[in-house]
């Protein structure tokens, strides 16, 4: 049977767990289940989230202690039973046929994972297109090289896929707060899957802010991109595509050094941002050389993304 389970992780969603909710529940074709996560708020998502749930046999709530994403969307995969899954952020909503859609082109295209693309909402209600560069069916390990390849931005949301490849393996550790963990996840789910599809077809509305932490960076220190890289690494040569994926994975430390830590942590004394600047990558590109030129000057480079993020910005209000 295909049957679907839409996961929504909340945490201090109250504003807008709502307008979540009822975009599923608004769908041409119901999921038989919507799971809500509430990952330990403390405003009033749990109560809210209740409430929805006693009034709507579709609808079950799981409180936990607040864990991060990757272990609620985790929880809900444990707390369905559909052969299919869609996760959705509880600040976002499901365009009207999005559930319709997106079983339609997976079954059509016997895929394992199939995506649409994202309506990018503004707080002054204007909107544009978020497409995907390539469009059309990859392999699984297509899908998961495109996840740590620049400008490639795949989330766990805007998408469907099939229960079986959310083994357990797919998820970080639980005691272990790592940055990306939706790209992470990606790179195991792709390696998991056999045919993957993407089209630039909006299944969701993102409502996008300007000073979010998606749109700011989320400053970490270098401990947790190493972390997270270790646990990139591990997966890859688990399958034997370390070697193939260096220059990508290269390429993109120098970008999460410059862009994603912490300015008070950006030095180069720590050995592991100290060889991934010094790094002389064969595939690299003139913005990649900038960077690491960038680097050896922490408050230069720190000044230099602050201003390209604020140009940015510009353009999207």
């Amino acid at each position: 049977m295909d049957d679907i389970c839409v996961i929504i992780p909340a945490y201090n969603a109250a504003a807008t767990l709502q307008r979540a909710v009822d975009s599923v529940l608004g769908q041409t074709r119901l999921p038989e289940r919507v799971v809500i996560v509430d990952d330990g708020s403390t405003d009033g998502t749990a109560a809210l989230a209740d409430k929805m749930a006693a009034g709507n046999d579709l609808i079950k709530v799981v409180h936990k202690p607040n864990q991060g994403l990757a272990e609620a969307r985790r929880t809900g995969i444990d707390h369905s039973a559909q052969q299919w899954i869609v996760h959705l952020d509880s600040d976002d909503a499901l365009v009207p046929d999005a559930l319709e859609w997106l079983l339609g082109v997976a079954l059509k295209n016997n895929l394992d994972i199939a995506y649409g693309s994202a309506n990018r909402i503004f707080p002054n209600g204007k909107s544009r297109p978020q497409n995907h560069p390539v469009e059309g069916v990859m392999t699984g390990t297509e899908f998961a090289l495109a996840n740590i390849t620049l400008n490639y931005n795949y989330a766990s949301w805007g998408c469907i896929s099939r229960r079986h490849l959310w083994t357990d393996d797919v998820f970080p550790a639980a005691d272990r707060l790592i940055p990306s963990e939706d790209t992470l996840m990606n790179v195991r789910l792709g390696l998991n899957a056999a045919r993957v599809g993407c089209w630039n077809r909006p299944v969701v509305n993102y409502h996008y802010l300007p000073t979010s932490l998606t749109a700011t960076g989320a400053l970490h220190g270098v401990e947790r991109w190493r972390d997270y890289f270790a646990q990139l690494m591990q997966t890859l040569e688990q399958r034997g595509m370390a070697d193939t994926c260096r220059d990508r994975i290269a390429i993109l430390k120098v970008d999460r050094i410059a862009f994603y830590v912490r300015p008070k942590s950006l030095t180069l004394t720590d050995p592991w941002a100290r060889a991934a600047v010094a790094d002389r990558i064969p595939t690299a590109t003139t913005k990649t050389r900038v960077l690491q030129w960038l680097l050896h000057f922490p408050p230069l480079c720190y000044l230099c993304v602050t201003l390209n993020r604020t140009v940015k910005s510009l353009f999207d209000r």
